[in-house]
């Protein structure tokens, strides 16, 4: 697998993402080119959805989910723009080749554009290696910007 060198001075992911305190899940980015992100982070016991030390690698979804919105809010911070929401519509293809994830463990979760429908809609190829072996993979299609208000007018 190719290594990724970590570009110096890079932004700390909870300044790029609407999430904050426990929910943000990923602790560095590492590398944040055109059409790709690589982000890394250690779990820890205080993690709201460890239990026993350990938990279901299905939490590598909403990784992969914040890798992208790392990647996109990079992006609008180098544009001078304010970050902004955005939701997981769906995920395809979901392979998860590790049943748990445990304290201590150090994951990589990359995000590759596969499809970039302007500024609103894309599609990533993304995974999750845990000591270069890769864990979860899978599509994540997303939209970004806000919600039209569903209520009657």
């Amino acid at each position: 697998m190719e290594s990724h060198v970590p570009e110096l001075n890079m932004p700390a992911v909870s300044s790029l993402i609407p999430h904050t305190g426990p929910s943000v899940l990923l602790d560095e980015l590492l590398l944040a080119e055109e059409d790709h992100v690589r982000c890394r982070t250690v779990i820890r016991r205080d993690m709201w959805f460890v239990r026993d030390g350990a938990a279901s690698s299905t939490v590598c979804i909403e990784m992969m989910a914040q890798a992208i919105a790392a990647w996109a809010g990079y992006h609008q911070a180098l544009a001078g723009e304010s970050v902004t929401n955005a939701f997981l519509l769906s995920c395809r293809e979901l392979v998860l080749s590790a049943p748990t994830i445990a304290v201590a463990d150090v994951l990589d979760v990359e995000a590759r554009i596969v499809w970039n429908g302007g500024s609103s809609l894309g599609s990533f190829a993304c995974t999750v290696l845990r000591e270069d072996v890769k864990i979860a993979e899978g599509t994540l299609n997303v939209y970004r910007g806000e919600l039209p208000n569903l209520e009657a007018s």
